[in-house]
């Protein structure tokens, strides 16, 4: 274990964009994640297991909401897509 006064670069390796994020929490493995059903859609009574894992394509092309957010920092994150739910 290194102390921070020491290890100065480690604290700043962190993920710090959306995509990034996506990375850490739920994998990204070729373009695609697989993120459980009761976070896509939590009060879903389609009679799917909301534990069942969704395959999501991360691409520019089929998202364009994820083209527009896939870099901003997590910072920013929040204005940008409160200003896309209000244009949508």
């Amino acid at each position: 274990m290194l102390d921070r006064t020491i290890d100065l670069i480690s604290p700043f390796c962190a993920q710090q964009n959306y995509e990034g994020q996506l990375d850490e929490t739920y994998g990204i493995n070729s373009g695609y994640t697989k993120i459980p059903n009761k976070v896509i859609n939590p009060t879903a009574s389609d009679g799917k297991d909301p534990e069942a894992l969704l395959a999501m394509r991360l691409t520019n092309e089929d998202d364009f909401i994820f083209r527009e957010i896939r870099d901003i920092s997590l910072s920013a994150l929040g204005s940008v897509t409160t200003k896309k739910l209000q244009d949508i």
